[in-house]
Order: structure tokens, then C-alpha cells, then sequence
């Protein structure tokens, strides 16, 4: 995530005792990880173009002191898209885990209903699945 963003022109970097990606003092990006009966979940959210205001309502992340920033608001007037930050994270995640990127072809058909009823009501895009594979190592 650090490179992501260093690769779009800011200053990132972890803060002492708080989870997360932060730029000049608030948080960009939130990181998590549960362990439940012998099972990991993870996951990160990176704020490209969240309304703020929102987080003005809850205790993000239960950090009381500290804001939340976004992409939009730390690059005014040049936010990237969605799809370059996408791009971005997937190349560095892929350099920093020696992974391959492999694009999965699927009809909209195979998607469950539940799932397609929610894309309809959203205002967001749903990207094809993508898995990540081990690269194969270099014969060079």
C-alpha cells in the first residue's frame, strides 16, 4: 500500500501502535486481519473518493484523535480512478509476494442473484475476479 501511494506522488508510512496506512497524520487505509476457528480473514480498504462527512458519525477504526483522508482529498483537482489504483496496488502487492496476476474470464450469468440484486442498488462497478498466482521462478 506504502508503494501504491508513493507511486501516485505521497509521502505514506505505518504509525507507532495503530493499524493502517497514514499521510501526514490520518488515515488512508485501514488493515485488518480475524482469526475465528482456525480461519484467517483479512482484508484492506484504501479511501480513493469515500464522503468523509461520513466518518464525522463513528470512531474509525476506535482511533478517537486521529482524521481519515482519501485519495480525492490528498490530490485535489488530480484524484486517480478506481481502475489505476486497482492497476497500481495489484502490480506492487504482486512485486512485494512474487505473484502473477491471472484475470478470470466469467459470464455475469454465473453470479449469484443475491449478488446481482446488490450490484444493481450500488453505485459502484464490480471488477472480474482476479487471482493472484506464485510466479514461476526465472530460468535466467
Amino acid at each position: 500500500m506504502i508503494r501504491t501511494l508513493a507511486s501516485l506522488g505521497l509521502t505514506a508510512g505505518r504509525e507507532d501502535g495503530l493499524t493502517g496506512v497514514w499521510v501526514g497524520g490520518a488515515k488512508v487505509c485501514a488493515m485488518g486481519i480475524k482469526l475465528s476457528r482456525w480461519v484467517s480473514m483479512h482484508g484492506l480498504a484504501l479511501n480513493v473518493s469515500p464522503r468523509l462527512d461520513h466518518f464525522a458519525h463513528i470512531v474509525p477504526c476506535g482511533i478517537e484523535d486521529r482524521r481519515v483522508t482519501s485519495l480525492e482529498e490528498l490530490l485535489p483537482g488530480a484524484p486517480p480512478d478506481l481502475d489505476t489504483v486497482r492497476r497500481l496496488l495489484l502490480t506492487h502487492f504482486c512485486e512485494v509476494f512474487g505473484a502473477a496476476i491471472e484475470t478470470a474470464k466469467a459470464e455475469p450469468s454465473v453470479l449469484p442473484s443475491v449478488l446481482d440484486a446488490h450490484v444493481a442498488r450500488s453505485s459502484f462497478e464490480v471488477a472480474p475476479p482476479t487471482v493472484l498466482l506464485p510466479r514461476a521462478p526465472s530460468t535466467a
